[in-house]
């Protein structure tokens, strides 16, 4: 389109009609452009259509740069409580774990069927469930995540021949017995003497802490 003269754009002019049918001065008026040069409305309209799209994908860029994908989910306002998939210990073990991970039970591979009446197997069990619940979220990499950085490490231990199920057999459970400790000699864990004074330098418990 080309562009209104000075004649056509000053008010005195009878003919100053562009073909948008309005007078000269009212088009100039409705002509927007960050770029500084005048522009029909409905091409401004275009624009900022363009420019509010751009802005909500940044917005999304921003998001994902701040929320990654593999942290841990975090619920917005709106959303619904995090919800596992195996509402107990018990239920991930029997029914993923075991199956998932087995293993041909011999001198080299330990476990336990009663693996629930082994306080280390336990602990170490319900760390891998809990990370295990979160990596599922991340449907790219979230369990080759798990396996890497929980599983791999957690399930060597647990049928190591020096894990807690050491003792056990396919044929025989042995309940794991806790480590011998003797009781520290009274005030050993005070941090004065009795008669008030500091303990000395060097001294065990110094030397503990």
């Amino acid at each position: 389109m080309t562009e209104p003269t000075n004649e056509a754009m000053g008010g005195g002019h009878d003919e100053g009609d562009d073909q948008t049918g309005g007078p000269a001065g009212e088009q100039s008026a409705e002509a927007r452009s960050v770029l500084g040069e005048n522009v029909p409305a409905e091409s401004v309209e275009g624009q900022l259509r363009a420019l509010r799209h751009e802005v909500e994908v940044l917005r999304d860029v921003v998001d994902d740069a701040m929320h990654p994908a593999g942290g841990d989910p975090q619920p917005g306002p709106g959303d619904a409580p995090f919800e596992p998939y195996y509402p107990s210990l018990d239920q991930w073990v029997v029914g993923y774990f075991a199956p998932t991970y087995a293993r041909p039970v011999n001198p080299a591979v330990r476990w336990c069927a009663q693996w629930w009446d082994h306080g280390e197997a336990i602990s170490r069990l319900e760390a891998l469930w809990r990370s295990w619940e979160v990596g599922r979220l991340d449907e790219l990499r979230g369990i080759a995540l798990w396996h890497r950085d929980f599983l791999d490490s957690q399930l060597a231990v647990l049928t190591s021949t020096t894990g807690p199920f050491a003792q056990c057999t396919p044929d025989r459970h042995a309940p794991t017995k806790p480590l011998p400790t003797v009781p520290a000699p009274e005030g050993y864990w005070d941090d004065d003497e009795p008669d008030g004074q500091p303990l000395p330098p060097g001294s065990r418990y110094r030397e503990l802490r």
